[in-house]
């Protein structure tokens, strides 16, 4: 804020140092701050120089609002304060908005007094109530489906109450009052007035949606206008709309359309196969040496350990990684999509089960990731206790890890195989983890 008083309403005072010089911002310029609901939440003002004696000429890579008016210009900002809060300013013209709106003036929620010191009940009910209460994530991606849907955009009067919802869902952890079931509990009185505040208040939710929200590029991009006529026709008459909270939550397979605004033209200019074929090329330019680490944390480790004697445990060392190998594939033979196509060392090292998709997870494949990572992490656990066994004893620890390491490097130089999986490598990465925190361990660490 700027206490010198010299920033006139709808101004602001903004320098930013970049690589090539101090520049400073002058004319007009949009303001804003995300999320950006309201209409009102992007504002048009003036960026002004200040004189060269001014405290604010020493400030850069921040933004001075002026303290005149009669509401700072920050609060205007989806409630905004100067407390760490991201602006966003743009000063290309181009991209300035052809129409502003008032900022919203939402009245400020009181929160909830219990009339008593806070009891570990009601934390644990209040937990509870939120988990079931929180709809934050919901009405933002509603707002963000009607905007896109209607030819007002953000003016639109649903997308205006869904902002006004959306200010009262956020400050639901402070507050205590939800955008939730309308209950006693959550009956709140705001200016001496009693309101209620309920997920009824949400517009009918939409049973197509804006491409820019397809979980990946494999989805099926239809007719906007086929979808919406649809749409209309199984939209029940005006008195029968109100927020049905089942549909909304019910699995189903959303029908997707090629936006027309904005959000949509940016999400088709990214070209996903162009950019991972970029990766995998520059990927395949380097040598199979340089895309591994194991080389160099095998000298590493020789340099480390010249005078520790390990090789008399090589054969336990064979034997371990033979163990862990023979539970990787049955891991990998258990995950797989069928009894023929196996789960990828990488998807069970790495714990997230790609498949043959392009695109994002499906929730089936989330939820097996969980599962095979837990049995994964269970089975590495058991390795490295059995390397590290009575580590207190002298460098035992530090003797079998390097045989294993040095058998896992024989190994994947040698570019064993086995049956059905093909190579596999991994084991050397989790002896090298072993070994190496073994090492620090002789050197001082801790």
């Amino acid at each position: 804020m700027d206490e010198t008083g010299v920033l006139k309403e709808g101004e602001i005072y903004c320098a930013i140092h970049e690589e090539r010089g101090p520049r400073l911002l002058t004319g007009d310029v949009v303001i804003t701050r995300s999320p950006a609901m309201h209409p009102g939440d992007v504002q048009c003002v003036k960026a002004v120089d200040v004189p060269r004696d001014n405290p604010l000429k020493v400030l850069h890579n921040l933004v001075a609002f002026s303290r005149h008016g009669q509401r700072d210009l920050p609060s205007q900002l989806s409630g905004g304060d100067i407390d760490g809060d991201l602006y966003n300013i743009i000063y290309d013209q181009r991209l300035f908005v052809k129409r502003t709106a008032e900022a919203a003036d939402y009245t400020a929620a009181k929160p909830i007094d219990i009339g008593r010191p806070v009891e570990r009940s009601d934390m644990t009910s209040f937990f509870l109530h939120f988990m079931e209460n929180d709809n934050l994530g919901m009405i933002a991606t509603l707002h963000q489906i009607l905007a896109d849907q209607s030819p007002f955009g953000t003016f639109d009067p649903q997308c205006v109450r869904l902002a006004a919802l959306h200010s009262t869902a956020v400050d639901y952890s402070k507050t205590g009052i939800a955008v939730g079931h309308v209950t006693d509990r959550q009956k709140h009185t705001i200016d001496n007035e009693s309101v209620q505040v309920s997920i009824t208040d949400l517009p009918k939710y939409p049973k197509c949606r804006p491409d820019f929200q397809a979980p990946g590029p494999q989805v099926l991009i239809e007719d906007k206008a086929v979808l919406l006529e649809q749409q209309d026709v199984e939209t029940p008459p005006d008195g029968d709309d109100e927020f049905d909270e089942a549909a909304a939550y019910a699995p189903q397979r959303h029908r997707y359309y090629a936006s027309e605004k904005v959000l949509g033209k940016l999400y088709r200019n990214i070209d996903e196969h162009q950019f991972f074929a970029k990766i995998k090329a520059q990927s395949g330019s380097r040598s199979s040496e340089n895309r591994s680490v194991i080389p160099g944390v095998w000298k590493y480790v020789e340099e480390k350990t010249r005078l520790i004697q390990w090789r008399h445990y090589t054969d336990f060392a064979w034997t371990v990684m033979e163990n862990y190998e023979e539970n990787l594939v049955d891991t990998m033979h258990t995950y797989g999509s069928n009894h023929h196509n196996y789960a990828t060392e990488l998807e069970v090292f790495s714990g997230s089960i790609l498949g043959q998709s392009k695109g994002a997870q499906s929730r089936q494949q989330r939820e097996t990731s969980v599962t095979m990572k837990d049995k994964f992490d269970r089975d590495v656990a058991y390795i490295v206790n059995w390397i590290t066994e009575n580590e207190d004893e002298g460098v035992e620890a530090l003797e079998r890890s390097i045989a294993c390491l040095f058998v896992a490097f024989e190994n994947v130089r040698k570019g064993a195989v086995r049956r059905k999986v093909g190579k596999l490598v991994s084991f050397a990465y989790v002896a090298a983890a072993v070994c190496l925190a073994e090492v620090e361990k002789l050197h001082g660490g801790t």
